[in-house]
């Protein structure tokens, strides 16, 4: 459930794809951390509009409660009824009462896409016989992350609750040969593995300028990519939450009319400000691994659009491409900006999770983003203070013995 006012019908609204409420998940097989990734909700909406599905995917994703245009839902009562009325409408409940659920944004929703080695490892299914007992903790965001309906001068206090959480899942029973099978390779000293993608992130200084450099370092058997943005450094702040920013000259609307207007006036981000990135001013953005400067002319802002292109081979998919409301340049400056720097091997895998990143463990390196903006003084005290936010990702590798033995690389 949401809240909303009465009297001006501004409401909370829940954000774009439902797992934008998990700030972090953590796994255990056999009381071992296997992942924890933190600041999931954002890494998930960062590759969400980057690799997003194409539009024939957008309705059965709606349907499926999976809640991927908050601007355009059909609320359904706890009879069974549908919001017929209000279908088109789900950011503007006009007159449909405080206490209905088309204002407190009520309906069931669902998780069915994760990251990491739940859903993304080198295997489909998960076999509990080698692992042990698996936990799944999960814990959710604050209300920062929703946002508003219509923004008023009467904006109601921003809240929501969950209820009846259940996890559903398929389990696969084998014959006993196979069991017997694994146990006998388990007992002559196989070692099992398991690879999957992993998540860190880094934030470095907060500033309303984007002329800054963010060192770290990270030990990793892959590095496979880093990505750069900025995001607000206020973003848990309730008190600055917005509207979706999908509008059409400063009225919300829905995406698909919002695409159509198609002028200056027309947003079409479509998600709650605790999520934007932001890449305005920015001049020239470059990383640096070790002493080596990569790329080794610093990308524009159109540079940076194309090394995310790139990165994800996004230039030959016919299937996925960047989330529909990132329609030009200036989208993605203002509100999905990300820079890309690619480390592994891009190329048809058939199927297979190559270990082919970059190796820091052995011989860890500094790793450096520097970016240089248009403006550097004169702001007012009331701009925006932005923190650049760097998401890394590494495969790493799950080694699995004899006796529920889990040791993690």
């Amino acid at each position: 459930d949401g809240v909303a006012d009465p009297t001006n019908f501004s409401s909370v609204r829940f954000p774009r794809n439902t797992y934008s409420l998990i700030q972090e998940i953590q796994i255990k097989f056999n009381n071992v951390v296997v992942q924890h990734i933190t600041d999931y909700n954002m890494i998930q909406n960062i590759l969400f509009d980057i690799v997003s599905n194409n539009q024939d995917a957008t309705g059965r994703m709606m349907c499926s409660g999976l809640n991927n245009d908050p601007s355009n839902k059909v609320i359904v009562d706890d009879t069974g009824t549908i919001y017929t009325a209000y279908s088109k409408y789900a950011q503007i409940p006009v007159a449909a009462g405080a206490a209905s659920n088309i204002c407190k944004d009520k309906e069931v929703y669902y998780i069915k896409n994760f990251l990491g080695i739940l859903q993304q490892g080198n295997v489909n299914v998960i076999d509990t016989s080698l692992v042990g007992q698996i936990q799944i903790t999960i814990t959710f965001a604050s209300a920062a992350v929703l946002g508003y309906s219509s923004v008023t001068a009467n904006k109601p206090v921003p809240s929501y609750t969950l209820s009846d959480i259940k996890a559903n899942m398929t389990k696969i029973s084998m014959p006993v040969e196979y069991y017997d099978s694994v146990r006998k390779n388990l007992m002559a000293g196989t070692v099992y593995e398991l690879y999957f993608p992993h998540y860190s992130t880094f934030f470095g200084q907060a500033s309303q300028y984007k002329n800054q450099s963010t060192r770290f370092t990270i030990a990793a058997d892959s590095l496979d990519y880093l990505l750069g943005t900025f995001v607000y450094a206020d973003r848990e702040d309730t008190t600055k939450m917005e509207g979706f920013k999908c509008e059409d000259g400063g009225n919300p609307t829905t995406l698909g009319a919002a695409l159509i207007a198609g002028n200056n006036n027309s947003y079409t981000f479509n998600q709650s400000r605790y999520f934007r990135r932001n890449g305005g001013e920015i001049t020239a953005s470059q990383w640096t691994i070790g002493s080596e400067k990569l790329p080794q002319v610093p990308n524009t802002i159109k540079g940076c659009c194309q090394s995310v292109t790139e990165a994800f081979n996004l230039h030959q998919s016919a299937d996925l491409g960047f989330y529909i409301g990132c329609q030009n340049i200036y989208d993605f400056e203002k509100y999905f900006f990300a820079d890309i720097l690619s480390l592994q091997h891009i190329g048809d895998t058939s199927g297979l999770m190559l270990v082919s990143g970059l190796n820091t463990r052995e011989l860890p390196l500094s790793i450096e983003w520097q970016t240089r903006a248009s403006v550097i003084g004169g702001k007012a005290a009331a701009d925006p203070v932005w923190i650049p936010m760097i998401v890394c990702c590494e495969t790493r590798k799950c080694s699995i013995a004899a006796g529920n033995a889990i040791s993690i690389n």
